[in-house]
């Protein structure tokens, strides 16, 4: 099958240059960054959520976040954080993996490990008994502080499910 070309100049697009957002003035508010954020993709998104959140506050409703490893391997654990101590945030879910990048900065100021490079070695920073020892320190943690339960807490003692 071939390729129909056509103009550029005719295409239908989603973003114009009159969208983009533009940069906070310094020592500007959040509320001016906010406003600064594009009406397009998104930004849209982020002003969804917002409201979605702020909308349910306002009704005195949970707001439940969701969110993979990235978030907190990337640093964004002082943003959880306040989000959490203005209530913006009732409850935070993680996956497994967060629990561990979590777990790691907790315990030795560090994550993330370079996986590829790991791999290709037939390596992991996560020996067996440091893992078991881990897995009952974060279970122990759970009941201490948060009240929740570990995944594979059913499986212990012994190996975790992961």
């Amino acid at each position: 099958m071939k390729v129909k070309t056509y103009s550029l100049k005719v295409r239908s697009s989603k973003v114009e240059v009159s969208s983009f957002a533009y940069p906070p003035a310094r020592k500007s508010s959040f509320l001016k960054f906010y406003k600064s954020l594009p009406r397009i993709l998104k930004g849209n998104d982020i002003r969804e959520v917002v409201s979605a959140v702020v909308g349910a506050r306002k009704k005195k409703r949970s707001a439940i976040w969701m969110a993979g490893a990235h978030v907190i391997k990337c640093g964004l654990n002082p943003v959880l954080i306040e989000l959490m101590r203005v209530k913006a945030m009732t409850c935070l879910c993680l996956n497994g993996a967060g629990l561990i990048h979590d777990f790691e900065i907790a315990f030795q100021g560090t994550t993330s490990e370079d996986v590829g490079r790991i791999c290709c070695a037939a390596r992991s920073g996560w020996r067996a008994r440091q893992l078991n020892s881990s897995t009952r320190l974060l279970k122990k943690a759970s009941r201490m502080v948060w009240d929740w339960e570990f995944p594979g807490q059913k499986d212990l003692p012994g190996r975790p499910a992961f």
